[in-house]
């Protein structure tokens, strides 16, 4: 009796110590995999500068998250967080599919740009639904170590979103609206977890649903609409000039 005691207790002191290794690890693997990996799937800059965890929360904050912006546009960044807050439940870490529980990101700061009849969102979201091909074998087993762990996230808040939006065709940033809060329940409950691309790219649609929305874009319009004057403005200055230098010359 005393042996199979003895022999339970053991196992689950190793499952305590798996899981404990885990938490610590889980700030270096989080910034690893967005660092690593992050840039491959969006084909843009990914980086994130710290990630600290909490042991006894399973709690990780995140800070100076950037995602930066397809070649061709110029704007650095398509969105910039300072702070963002993680609670995973600290039993599915060692699964196949590991359960956050709650994501908070605050104050992030958008970037919408236009460009022609393109724009930096869905420039990004259009290289999130393309599949990378695994040029060798060893980049074929990266890509399936990669694709291993899925999640699911219960809840997603955005709080106190900014969106700058820019065109350079007007010279730059055109307006700022505010978002005060985005919220997105259960990312990959229904398909039993997703991997990272396919999490963002549920994130970036409901972001790009929400700029491209009458609350945000008929700001945008009204801002679009003073430019047009101001433009008109120039454009008669323009021709009063012209008018003035054929004058002279005449």
């Amino acid at each position: 009796m005393k042996k199979w005691l003895i022999s339970v207790l053991c196992v689950i002191l190793l499952v305590v110590i798996a899981l404990l290794v885990v938490i610590f690890n889980l700030g270096s693997v989080v910034k690893t995999a967005i660092n690593t990996y992050g840039p491959d799937i969006t084909k843009t800059e990914m980086r994130l500068d710290k990630a600290d965890v909490s042991i006894f929360k399973a709690q990780v904050r995140l800070e100076n998250f950037v995602l930066g912006n397809p070649k061709g546009f110029s704007s650095p960044n398509a969105i910039t967080v300072g702070s963002v807050l993680v609670d995973v439940d600290e039993t599915t870490l060692t699964k196949d599919t590991v359960i956050i529980d709650r994501i908070v990101v605050l104050q992030p700061e958008i970037t919408y740009e236009i460009k022609g009849t393109a724009d930096n969102f869905r420039s990004i979201i259009d290289n999130l639904k393309k599949p990378k091909e695994p040029e060798s074998t060893g980049e074929k087993d990266k890509a399936d170590k990669k694709d291993g762990k899925k999640v699911v996230i219960r809840d997603l808040i955005l709080k106190d979103i900014k969106v700058i939006t820019a065109a350079a065709i007007a010279g730059g940033d055109i307006s700022t609206t505010m978002i005060s809060e985005v919220h997105l329940k259960n990312i990959g409950q229904k398909q039993n977890g997703v991997d990272m691309a396919q999490a963002l790219l549920i994130v970036l649609n409901e972001l790009y649903g929400q700029i491209i929305s009458p609350d945000v874009f008929g700001v945008l319009k009204n801002e679009i609409k003073g430019l047009e004057d101001e433009l008109e403005g120039v454009q008669k200055e323009i021709k009063s000039l012209g008018s003035q230098l054929k004058g002279l010359f005449n």
